[in-house]
């Protein structure tokens, strides 16, 4: 048996479990768990726990630590949900690789901890194609911590449900059908999200979490997103939907090479928020429907149109441009836009220096 204060068995709980069987999803997630693996406490007196899994209470220090685990993950496959209950804290550390095969979702109802390195990132990784594992699912009351890692090829890379937490530091996510789904607010910084060519072409105003347009997609839900690059795949796909009651935040990123940069549906508190930004190559560097962006010291260059449609906005409730560069001399504003009064105030003369990521 491992000891908090003693030697960490780094044995994966996939391999002692099985990892095998088919199950029922936790918390809107799919995939299974009646055959997969659960972490726990240790059992009641008595009981011995399967190695790998090791006892007590976190203690605090640094991430990833043996005193802040419950369970230290070693490189495995999984081919069963990997379950995270409450109370218990999981981490992955540096180098390590889980790979999940069809189907398979990583829940969180507790803690995880992902802690790798620059030159050594943890990695969550599926079959090489989008969707050949479900994802990391973090349910309400469960936190997700990540630094330096990797999640490729699911369908959605993470996908944070209402009343959960999320810290994210230096992440790379792509070849997913999505690579976020955020219903939840917490903070990303420094990441890169990779768009991937859907296997459909659907135009669709409404934001889901199954439409197949946008790689991140916002529902009520607003986080705080700064220093990160949104990559597009597809001049038919957008990088970042939003809808609902939601405002996020997003700080030093650059969007740049697909439809819609932001794909804005509003509700009736729909504001994001878009400062010090690089948007460029976009079809629309912003589409808006009944919501109001906000665009302030932003960057805008070789889009076709700047801010389009604007359906069923107000000039109460309308796209506010302050400050921001156009490349093109001045901003390309769709017609319905300018009806309603869409205008740049106090628009830069220059490039603004400092615009997009900063740190990446």
């Amino acid at each position: 048996m491992a000891s908090k204060n003693g030697l960490v068995a780094i044995l994966s709980l996939c391999v002692i479990g099985g990892c095998s069987g088919n199950s029922q999803g936790n918390d809107g997630a799919s995939g299974s768990s009646s055959g997969g693996s659960t972490a726990t406490d240790g059992g009641s007196s008595g009981s011995t726990p399967p190695a790998g899994l090791m006892t007590g209470t976190p203690d605090g220090g640094s991430p990833a630590s043996a005193t802040d685990c419950d369970t230290m993950m070693a490189s495995t496959q999984l081919s069963a949900d990997l379950v995270i209950p409450g109370g218990q804290t999981v981490c992955v550390g540096a180098g390590v690789t889980l790979t999940a095969t069809a189907d398979v979702t990583i829940q969180v109802a507790g803690v995880l901890i992902v802690a790798g390195t620059a030159d050594s990132p943890a990695q969550f990784i599926g079959g090489g194609q989008p969707s050949s594992w479900h994802g990391i699912v973090v349910a309400s009351g469960g936190s997700l911590q990540a630094t330096h890692a990797t999640i490729r090829d699911a369908q959605y890379g993470i996908h944070t449900l209402p009343g959960s937490t999320f810290n994210i530091d230096y992440a790379d996510i792509g070849t997913s059908f999505k690579t976020a789904v955020l219903e939840s607010s917490g903070k990303i910084d420094h990441t890169y999200f990779r768009a991937t060519t859907p296997p459909t072409i659907a135009i669709t105003t409404e934001v889901t979490i199954d439409d197949p347009n946008g790689s991140m997609t916002i529902l009520s839900a607003s986080p705080a997103v700064s220093n990160s690059t949104f990559i597009g795949a597809s001049p038919f796909t957008d990088l970042v939907r939003i809808g609902g009651d939601s405002s996020p935040v997003f700080d030093h990123v650059l969007v740049q090479n697909a439809h819609c940069g932001f794909h804005d549906y509003g509700a009736t508190n729909n504001s994001p928020r878009v400062t010090n930004s690089i948007i460029e190559g976009m079809s629309y560097g912003v589409m808006a429907y009944t919501a109001k962006p906000v665009f302030e010291n932003d960057v805008f260059q070789n889009n076709t149109t700047d801010v389009g449609l604007c359906s069923g906005a107000t000039k109460a409730n309308q796209p506010v441009l302050m400050g921001d560069y156009y490349a093109s001399g001045k901003p390309v504003i769709d017609q319905a836009c300018v009806q309603i009064g869409t205008a740049a105030t106090s628009s830069a003369t220059a490039t603004i220096a400092g615009a997009g990521p900063v740190g990446l």
